[in-house]
């Protein structure tokens, strides 16, 4: 009777392992089972009017399912549009459960006046949902910075009339690998423009130079004075053909100030101590990506009336500054340095070294290279093989001429040389392989590898009890058991990761905050001051909205007197953390210099108040 209940025991255990696995499986595949509701397909606006140069927040929302993708929205006439992502929610009321997903959108005006937005239409697993539509506009000047009276509204404002691109090329003609100057400008009035990315555009066909600086300036134009920043390249074309350049694409945020103070230069003093001052005023920040019109550039193949022999595509106007030959006076066997320098204007990436003349009687080696400026250097490394030699071989070099629309050929002869005969030839020397040596083995004894076979089992004795009663085999019962529960709860921090924002984005703070300090202290220990704030003030951005959950893009130091200011955060920390922004946006966007000890003084800042914040409760 007590052997029917053990076994009675074990398989009720193994029956609840059973269920729980089960239940298991199924929440893993599933976590969303629940009792089948009606989705909703709401469409909202963060705010029904808005300022040219600001953005609104469109949200997309589904109630009852977390599961449903991002929509596609099709351009939306009068604004840019761009993806901010996805927010979900789940509640349980009265043992009812409910939940939701929200897709967020930017949406940034590019012209005054009112808009009709919607209704959506979203299709997906074969259902058909459409949203309200919505209503908007779109004002010149943002309502806050309006006189009391009002102000009047320009009808037909549109934002490309103040903040554009433009891309221009310094000749639509040109040869194969002829340099092309590019500038690409962008002009900015009105508003505020910061975190200005370099421009890229599409150059198939082309090789194009890294940027150079840029460059600032104002320029007046159609009656308006607009701030100018320049970006300078070179390009060129590597076949013949027509080919089309760009659009240029340019990424920025635009800077509008939430209640406006009359007589600033909006652009020109961000960049001076006047936009410093406005940070604490407030701003918003939006988003913006301009782009410039394409360029048709036409590029004509090398004539092949008088090309050279030899010619290696160079194109420019260029010099045979210089021939050395160092030393002059040798022995037979001896290398000789022939030092050649080409100098001028024109493509440098296609200038190759210049080509000797005949150099029988000569070992000749891959020159060595180095370009300073507007010269190209040749050290090329040559051993005379016969005392008989007097001279080096000539030294050619041809290039096509643009301007001229024609061939040239530089050359340098008849440049001495003294070799002198060796008096003792070298002796050869053989070196011979050692002696092999004779590897002693051990003798080998006989027997002690052989396992004998026994005649018979002996003696067979019972060993152990039943299994049931053995309790490390019941303890091994519970493995299952344990192994399902760490996977639900496993399984919970990830569907919690995944549904919870905010919880996901707290968690990840500091793990992403240790890791822009080390990218800081390396920028400081190479002194790259430049890199080494933006590295700093892309941490804060970054720990700041994960560890509050706000927007990390439009963060600047007015956070400390408006997101952060009842958080209850101790003075102390709030001066400091205003201080780090501060110094910044002082390094980042002015010329004022400052050393390493006030780099290694903010390096030494950071980490205090964000461990102040790991450990603040708010």
């Amino acid at each position: 009777m007590k052997k029917n209940n053990g076994w009675i025991y074990i398989f009720r255990i193994y029956e609840l392992t059973a269920l729980f696995i089960i239940a298991g499986i199924l929440l893993t595949i599933h976590p969303g089972i629940a009792v089948a509701k009606e989705i909703r397909f709401e469409a909202s606006l963060e705010r029904n009017v808005i300022a040219l140069g600001q953005s609104t927040q469109l949200n997309i929302a589904f109630q009852g399912t977390r599961d449903m993708p991002k929509p596609e929205l099709s351009g939306i006439s009068g604004f840019q549009i761009r993806y901010l992502g996805p927010s979900t929610r789940m509640s349980i009321v009265n043992g009812s459960m409910s939940s939701s997903i929200t897709h967020m959108y930017s949406l940034i005006p590019l012209k005054t006046g009112k808009f009709r937005i919607g209704p959506f239409s979203f299709d997906y697993n074969g259902d058909t949902y459409k949203s309200n539509d919505l209503n908007i506009e779109v004002v010149d000047k943002p309502v806050s910075s309006m006189k009391p009276s009002g102000e009047p509204q320009v009808e037909g404002a549109e934002l490309g009339d103040r903040v554009f691109l433009e891309m221009k090329a310094g000749k639509n003609r040109a040869y194969m690998n002829e340099v092309v100057p590019l500038t690409i400008k962008l002009y900015v009035t009105s508003f505020s423009v910061r975190d200005i990315q370099y421009p890229e555009f599409e150059h198939k066909g082309f090789l194009a130079e890294e940027f150079e600086k840029p460059k600032q300036y104002q320029e007046h134009r159609g009656g308006s004075i607009y701030e100018v920043i320049e970006f300078n390249t070179n390009l060129f074309g590597t076949r013949p053909g027509e080919f089309s350049i760009g659009s240029a694409e340019l990424k920025a945020n635009l800077l509008i100030k939430k209640q406006g103070r009359r007589g600033s230069s909006s652009f020109g003093d961000f960049f001076g101590h006047d936009a410093f001052d406005g940070f604490f005023g407030g701003y918003e920040t939006s988003p913006i990506e301009l782009k410039s019109d394409p360029l048709s550039l036409k590029i004509l193949p090398f004539p092949e009336d008088g090309k050279p022999e030899g010619f290696s595509g160079a194109v420019g106007d260029f010099k045979l500054s210089s021939v050395e030959v160092s030393p002059a006076y040798v022995k037979q066997g001896d290398p000789v340095t022939v030092r050649m320098v080409i100098s001028g204007s024109g493509n440098f990436n296609t200038v190759t070294s210049p080509k000797l003349k005949n150099p029988e009687g000569f070992k000749v080696y891959e020159p060595q290279i180095t370009q300073q400026g507007n010269k190209k250097v040749f050290e090329q490394i040559l051993i005379p093989l016969s005392d008989s030699i007097t001279e080096i071989p000539d030294v050619v070099f041809s290039f096509f001429d643009p301007g001229k629309e024609k061939y040239q050929t530089l050359s340098k002869s008849h440049i001495p040389i003294i070799v002198k005969k060796r008096e003792k030839e070298e002796k050869v020397t053989v070196v011979e392989a050692p002696q092999t040596v004779e590897k002693v083995l051990a003798k080998e004894k006989l027997g002690i590898d052989i396992i004998y076979i026994k005649e018979s089992p002996g003696r067979l004795k019972k060993k152990g009890g039943y299994l049931y009663r053995d309790p490390v085999f019941l303890m091994v019962q519970f493995v299952p058991v344990i192994l399902f529960l760490s996977a639900m709860m496993i399984q919970r921090k990830r569907e919690r990761l995944r549904t919870d924002i905010v919880y996901a984005r707290r968690l990840s703070a500091p793990r992403k905050a240790k890791k822009g300090m080390r990218n800081a202290q390396s920028y400081l220990k190479d002194d790259k001051p430049q890199e080494f704030y933006g590295a700093v003030y892309k941490t804060l951005q970054e720990y700041i909205g994960d560890r509050y959950h706000i927007p990390a893009g439009g963060i600047t130091s007015d956070i400390v007197d408006t997101g952060l200011k009842d958080k209850a955060i101790d003075e102390g920390i709030r001066f400091k953390l205003k201080s780090i922004f501060n110094e910044c946006d002082l390094a980042r966007y002015t010329s004022s210099g400052l050393v390493k000890a006030d780099m290694e003084k903010t390096l030494k800042a950071l980490p205090e108040v964000i461990d102040y914040m790991e450990r603040h409760k708010s």
